[in-house]
């Protein structure tokens, strides 16, 4: 059996006659990074502050770490980390400070979560800085922080790299690897561009019409949008046996003299780099397959 932290089962909510989530049915496992993917007004928020305990549902339960008794509810909820729209901040205090107060809001006893918090983050040297200085990417990392307070299992976030630029999406990116690989924290992130969790989500929910509309796994994206790396290289014996042992990758095939790579779709001059380093002579490398944007547009409309 799947080791399930957060379901949903028929979940809906109804306001002022309006249908706002219908019948939606979510499975996060531990371990994931769950990307919950829709258009704006797709429900997504609205979602969250259902899960949140923000606002009540209007038929349907929520399952957190396998319980469903409300009461029990309530108290998981202190294992879980919110990041909900945009962080609120006291914007003429520190970073330090703000961190002070949400750890006594908290009731975490031990001041030294904040220090381990803000080096998480990468915002350590940024502590005693006021917030009302800080990059939209540094905010939304102080907001992460906050949200880590208190060594959580489950981390919801709801357009965390939304209105950031490259470098700050990529820095975002390389965040919620760390906490999911080396915390071992599961992560729930919600975008409207499906293009933006493709490097990190490992499965996806897509939300339209106000449900649930498909629930796969990266693989099964990949898969479906037929999306692979075209790799021409000599020797291809030595090849397959790079990307083996040192992309710890077997998702390939050999047509004819080409490698057809399903990982690392994005990653193309990584695995350049890493065949070139390994001794292996590349011809040529490309992207090929249904980009995963046209992909998702072309569900929204069959569905």
């Amino acid at each position: 059996m799947p080791d399930y932290i957060l379901r949903t089962h028929q979940l809906s909510k109804i306001y002022k006659q309006d249908q706002i989530l219908r019948d939606l049915n979510l499975n996060i496992r531990k371990g994931d990074i769950y990307g919950l993917i829709g258009m704006n007004g797709a429900g997504k928020t609205t979602l969250i502050r259902i899960l949140a305990g923000l606002i009540p549902s209007s038929g349907g339960t929520v399952e957190l770490f396998g319980e469903t008794d409300p009461r029990r509810i309530e108290q998981l909820r202190a294992k879980i980390g919110w990041l909900i729209e945009t962080p609120a901040l006291y914007l003429n205090h520190t970073a330090y400070e703000n961190l002070e107060m949400e750890r006594i809001h908290k009731g975490i006893q031990d001041r030294r979560e904040i220090d381990k918090v803000l080096e998480i983050v990468g915002l350590k040297e940024a502590g005693s800085k006021k917030t009302a200085d800080f990059s939209l990417g540094m905010k939304q990392r102080l907001g992460i922080a906050m949200a880590l307070l208190g060594d959580p299992e489950l981390l919801v976030l709801d357009e965390p790299i939304n209105g950031l630029d490259p470098v700050g999406i990529a820095q975002m990116r390389e965040l919620l690897l760390e906490l999911n690989h080396r915390y071992g924290i599961t992560i729930l992130i919600s975008s409207h561009i499906l293009t933006e969790l493709a490097q990190i989500a490992t499965t996806y929910g897509i939300i339209n019409n106000h449900t649930l509309i498909e629930e796969l796994s990266a693989e099964e994206l990949n898969k479906r949008s037929k999306q692979y790396l075209a790799i021409k290289s000599r020797p291809v014996e030595d090849t397959l046996k790079v990307l083996t042992t040192k992309l710890n990758t077997n998702r390939f095939e050999v047509v004819g003299s080409t490698v057809l790579l399903y990982d690392y779709y994005a990653e193309s001059g990584r695995v350049a780099s890493v065949l070139y380093e390994n001794g292996i002579s590349v011809e040529e490398i490309s992207c090929k397959g249904q980009d995963l944007e046209h992909y998702y547009m072309g569900l929204l409309e069959r569905k």
